[in-house]
């Protein structure tokens, strides 16, 4: 069977494994959902290409949840087809195959992309990219390589922002290096980035007028916690230190005698590069996800180290590939049929059914939903599409996201963007709770204004014995 039809059924299992689950939305999938309620040059959360593409599919008439997967699973398609293609230069198409398929060795792309990841599947497959056509480039330095670099360059920093640390360190190192200098310096490559700068223009605009607000977004979520040097090296490390001791002892036999320093010199140092921005700007919070894209210069180092012509592929890489494979599809089956069984709290089993009640009693046109929580905002404008919700996070930068709460900066300005916004009309507030949570209710609301309780009920988690459910509070302004 060709590997890319091996690629296709890998992604299509896990695609179908995921619309069968549930209607409701993931978390990432949720803000995706959201944010593609209207098209706008960028978003409150995150960078925005993901988010246009399923504004495209949704105009188109695809259900939410079936466009937000088909977009990230096309992505992980062509990501495992670009690397294949890169290696299948090098080596016959079924060592190509075992050698792409290392990347599951990660765990960040066997088990994290089909648990709820969007922006990181798209940003890691402008990656792939952009690796294979730079490393390509001394063989082929065409315009038109250059120009799709450009394009793959633009496309990686509109699906994440992180995909700066890419580009940043594949530029530093080619100067570095007499050898690669020629390839950044030369009059296709100063075309290139003009073309690159002026395709983000656009983007850039609306941050400008928008205070950066989704830059914000990413610079407060990395500061939610104290500063700890040995939590954020235990983030960093495991993963890393894991696979790249795997993957020497696998090809121990065949690498160069005279190894290629620069792709090793670029990996390290674009995958260390988040590490020291991190410690030096003293953030306190990193996760190991946030480095899928730059995980992939390890694929492209090992291919570019190895002594290729003498290459086995052992029958341990093939063994543990397919274990992979087997045991993250039945952790996907297991966590998503099974919650009870594995008390994993997952959010697609959100009970929302007696809100929906709720609300369904309520004239629809003459109230409007306002919320910090994605989750339940995009399960019932899914649910609800004539409902009109407001996202707090859309609202402002005063407020951000830390530990799940909402702490309150500048009251004022947000009071005044909610009132103009809701036009006179009830504001209804539906908060998540458990029993024996009052205490927590009184002071979450009293960030937002004085409120009363209209209603309350219970309801089961599909996980969990413990009664939950919602309360609705009226917003109420003095």
């Amino acid at each position: 069977m060709p590997a890319k039809t091996i690629f296709f059924v890998y992604v299509f299992a896990f695609f179908l494994l995921r619309i069968a689950v549930s209607p409701n939305f993931s978390a990432d999938e949720a803000e995706q959902f959201l944010n593609a309620q209207s098209f706008s040059w960028g978003y409150s959360s995150q960078a925005p290409l993901f988010s246009w593409l399923c504004f495209v599919l949704l105009k188109l008439g695809f259900e939410a949840v079936i466009a937000i997967n088909f977009v990230k699973y096309l992505a992980y398609f062509f990501l495992l087809c670009f690397c294949f293609d890169f290696a299948a230069t090098k080596v016959s198409k079924e060592k190509a195959f075992w050698l792409t398929s290392t990347l599951l060795y990660f765990p960040v792309y066997a088990h994290e992309f089909h648990r709820d990841l969007t922006h990181s599947v798209l940003v890691t497959c402008f990656a792939a990219l952009s690796l294979k056509i730079f490393y390509e480039l001394e063989a082929k330095p065409t315009w038109s390589n250059y120009l799709f670099l450009a394009l793959s360059l633009s496309c990686g920093i509109l699906s994440k922002y992180n995909f700066v640390f890419l580009i940043t360190a594949m530029f530093a190192c080619s100067l570095f290096f007499q050898a690669k200098r020629s390839l950044v310096l030369n009059t296709k490559a100063v075309f290139a980035a003009f073309s690159s700068c002026v395709l983000l223009i656009p983007h850039m605009l609306w941050l400008w007028q928008n205070d950066f607000s989704s830059l914000h977004h990413v610079i407060n979520k990395t500061l939610s916690l104290d500063f700890s040097l040995l939590r954020i090296l235990l983030e960093f490390l495991p993963s890393l230190l894991i696979v790249l001791i795997l993957l020497i002892v696998l090809f121990r036999d065949y690498f160069k005698n005279k190894l290629d320093f620069f792709t090793l010199f670029f990996s390290f140092s674009a995958l260390f590069l988040p590490l020291i921005v991190t410690l030096l700007k003293q953030a306190s919070y990193f996760n190991y996800r946030w480095m899928a894209p730059l995980y992939l210069l390890l694929f492209f180092a090992l291919l570019q180290n190895l002594a290729l012509e003498k290459l086995k592929i052992s029958r341990l890489l093939k063994i543990s590939i397919l274990a992979i494979v087997f045991v993250t599809f039945s952790l996907r089956l297991v966590f998503n049929f099974a919650p009870n069984l594995t008390s994993k709290h997952l959010a697609l089993h959100m009970p929302i059914a007696k809100l929906l009640d709720y609300l369904q009693k309520e004239d629809l046109s003459k109230i409007v939903l306002l919320s910090d929580n994605r989750l339940l905002l995009a399960n019932l404008k899914k649910a609800l599409p004539e409902l009109e919700i407001f996202w707090l996070e859309e609202l402002s930068d005063d407020y951000f996201i830390k530990s799940r709460k909402v702490f309150k900066q500048e009251f004022g300005s947000i009071k005044a963007k909610i009132e103009k916004k809701t036009r006179g009309k009830k504001i209804l507030v539906p908060k998540l709770v458990s029993s024996g949570d009052k205490a927590l209710k009184k002071k979450y609301f009293k960030i937002f204004a004085d409120s009363k309780q209209l209603t309350s009920f219970n309801d089961k988690y599909l996980w969990s014995e413990d009664s939950q459910g919602f309360l609705v509070y009226e917003l109420a302004f003095r």
